[in-house]
């Protein structure tokens, strides 16, 4: 009898633990604006987050393209997925409430003359709505 009431504990202590190892983990990035830092862009690329998982990123004013799609949080990355037939998807690292781009993990940027791109390790920072 004893046996059996600790392997039943041992198995609900085991259970409880591994429900919460889920591939998507429990992080969370606030709903809002993320610009990108240290670019020489007058108007610099963004992300904006939307409620329902939502979001616009916006690699340029020069650009005719307005990426927009639906986000998913997976461990520490956060992915945006334009939601079309090609299923393009672009990567970010989450560090510390950053955005930094994972370039080996994504669709390309596309690249406007006279203006700088965004490439692998841009970091995009939260902006505060005022």
């Amino acid at each position: 009898m004893k046996k059996s009431l600790i392997a039943l504990l041992v198995i609900t202590v085991l259970a409880v633990s591994l429900g919460g190892c889920s591939e998507e983990e429990a992080l969370e990035l606030p709903i809002g604006t993320y610009e990108m830092k240290d670019t020489s862009q007058i108007f610099p690329p963004y992300i904006n987050l939307k409620d329902g998982n939502e979001f616009i990123f916006v690699f340029s004013a020069l650009s005719s393209q307005l990426p927009i799609g639906t986000y998913r949080i997976v461990k520490d990355e956060l992915l945006l997925t334009i939601d079309d037939e090609e299923k393009i998807t672009y990567v970010f690292k989450i560090d510390n409430g950053d955005l930094v781009f994972q370039a080996d993990k994504s669709a390309s940027i596309p690249k406007f003359e006279k203006e700088d791109s965004i490439v692998d390790g841009d970091i995009f920072v939260y902006k505060q709505n005022n």
